[in-house]
């Protein structure tokens, strides 16, 4: 596969035809000629000691700093969860504000849609607590708690379905932990539509017309992707993908989705890989980046992760964390996928 080093350093955060962000460090930049020319837009702010570590990118791998989610809102504002807190930058401003602390650790995945803004709480939570999810309907200004589960470890993701019109929610991590989950937008009804084993321990879920799409997320079993029908409720096997599947990504009628390296009992991972699909039955791997020399979980697992977006109808755009193409960027254009 032609894969084109995007930057030699950085995070794309947000893609679309019009704009590209990415960070590297505390600094946020922007792009309007895809990629070309990038202009410093704003930096993080200092809160604390632990926050010069941006500027160590080995550091910032071990204290978890830097920025984890950055969506553009309906006014063009920006939404950043980053360095444990959250972050409004208006668009006219060139700081920005802070809206507040993370509960927990940085959320794998959050769902943002027309200015509602839905995360649930991730943490080691070996007490088994009671663990919320957290809602902004005024674009992350204020916050309230719609839901709280009992008897799971942590929320994996939480996302809207545009086309059914509700919230799905992944759940772990032990075998009655593991559940994928969907509710309306007001999270007053909650329903467990798969549960009770590792293979619907998942991350991410993708979605179309038709089917949900999303991997196992077991680091000592087999790991597959799946789908599930809308129509009939069916679960289908589609392949076998040799490692934890975290994220995933829908570009331009094609699926995505990549595999972590992660410690395990049941294999040894060498390699954070990614998945790609034109029909969402056939499945390939295009993409192989190997391991950090740096001990995992200390210093993070190797993962290829995706940007937020609509995209810009050309091309797939990822970037690396804690592989040995370490905090790069990359794009594959879609043209090169056929």
């Amino acid at each position: 596969m032609n894969c084109q080093k995007f930057n030699t350093l950085g995070r794309v955060l947000w893609v679309s035809k019009d704009v590209i962000y990415k960070s590297i460090g505390r600094n946020l930049y922007y792009s309007n000629d895809k990629g070309l020319r990038w202009r410093l837009r704003a930096c993080l702010p200092m809160r604390s000691l632990r926050d010069v570590s941006l500027f160590s990118n080995v550091l910032s791998r071990f204290f978890r700093t830097g920025f984890h989610h950055l969506h553009v809102l309906d006014n063009h504002s920006l939404i950043a969860f980053a360095n444990k807190s959250i972050y409004l930058l208006g668009p006219d401003s060139i700081s920005f504000q802070y809206l507040g602390a993370i509960s927990g650790s940085k959320p794998l995945c959050i769902s943002v849609h027309k200015n509602v803004i839905v995360y649930g709480e991730y943490s080691r939570n070996v007490n088994r607590n009671p663990v919320p999810l957290f809602k902004s309907e005024d674009a992350g200004l204020s916050w309230f708690i719609p839901h709280t589960f009992e008897g799971i470890r942590h929320v994996h993701g939480v996302f809207f379905d545009k086309f059914s019109g509700k919230y799905w929610i992944t759940t772990g991590d032990s075998d009655d932990e593991s559940s994928i989950w969907i509710a309306d937008q007001d999270f007053l009804k909650l329903e467990k539509v798969l549960t009770g084993a590792q293979k619907f321990r998942a991350v991410q879920l993708l979605f179309d017309p038709h089917f949900i799409y999303y991997g196992s997320d077991t680091p000592d079993g087999e790991n597959h992707l799946y789908r599930l029908s809308r129509r009939t409720q069916r679960l289908e096997c589609l392949s076998e993908v040799g490692a934890p599947v975290f994220f995933g990504a829908k570009a331009h009628n094609h699926l995505f989705f990549s595999t972590a390296i992660e410690k395990s009992s049941y294999k040894t991972i060498d390699s954070a890989k990614l998945w790609h699909s034109d029909d969402g039955i056939k499945w390939n791997c295009i993409v192989s980046l190997g391991r950090s020399l740096l001990p995992l979980r200390i210093f993070q697992n190797g993962q290829i992760l995706f940007p937020a977006g609509p995209g810009d109808d050309e091309n797939l755009w990822f970037w690396s964390l804690a592989t040995s193409e370490d905090n790069q960027s990359y794009r594959i254009g879609f043209d090169d996928l056929d």
